[in-house]
């Protein structure tokens, strides 16, 4: 019985203990596992900051592109209705001037003019005068378009520059071709012509504007303009 003991007391003991270079074995197994763990986190956030700081960036990269692009788009759209504008307002200004023939204005040349008889002031004490008086035009009674012809005809002339009327911002034709308006350099890559017939009433202009991107029309406008000289017609 005392020997039974025994052999069981010892058979205990050695099933618990474990011999030293198996503890070590298991802490570096332990530590090793631990370690990979540990790195495995840190790279997983690595990879996790540099993705969101890579999507940040394309981000802002396609924000400030758009906003270039946008910002591009209304610079070129405001220098072409500028462009418009100022081309549109010399021919009303001129429209006034041609063929006046009394007026609040203190000269005009007969270049500005283009009428047979020299331009006189109106009075200004009386002001039953102030209005503008206009010769009686040859082409009254010829064809609907004589006015708007004779008209253009005149404007393309290089005589017409002269004060107080300024050269035109864009060359005028003296037919009904289309021809191009010099635009800023801002709005390069786009084509702004324009094109001047006479228009459906007697006496009115009609003026065409054509933008177009790489061949491609963006849009058209058209604007009519009268001639006051018409109105004098038949008087």
């Amino acid at each position: 019985m005392t020997k039974l003991l025994t052999n069981r007391s010892h058979f205990t003991g050695t099933k618990c203990l474990l011999k030293p270079h198996q503890k070590y074995g298991i802490f570096n197994i332990s530590s090793s596992q631990n370690r990979a763990v540990g790195s495995s986190i840190i790279e997983l956030l690595l990879a996790s900051a540099l993705a969101l700081f890579a999507a940040s960036t394309a981000a802002k990269m396609m924000n400030n592109f758009y906003n270039s692009g946008m910002n591009h788009r209304a610079a070129a759209i405001s220098v072409i209705e500028v462009a418009i504008s100022n081309d549109l307002a010399w021919f009303r200004q001129y429209a006034v001037l041609w063929r006046l023939q009394k007026g609040p204005f203190n000269n005009l040349s007969t270049q500005v003019t283009h009428t047979a008889d020299p331009y006189t002031q109106i009075p200004t004490a009386n002001p039953f005068n102030l209005s503008n008086r206009y010769q009686v035009l040859p082409e009254c009674g010829t064809t609907t378009t004589a006015i708007a012809t004779a008209f253009q005809n005149d404007a393309s002339s290089s005589t017409t520059y002269v004060a107080p009327i300024n050269s035109p911002p864009n060359a005028v034709p003296n037919d009904n071709s289309s021809s191009s308006i010099t635009l800023a350099a801002v709005a390069s890559g786009y084509n702004l012509s324009r094109k001047i017939q006479p228009g459906p009433t007697k006496g009115t202009l009609a003026i065409t504007y054509t933008l177009s991107k790489s061949g491609t029309n963006l849009f058209e406008r058209s604007s009519s303009i009268y001639l006051p000289a018409a109105g004098w017609c038949g008087e």
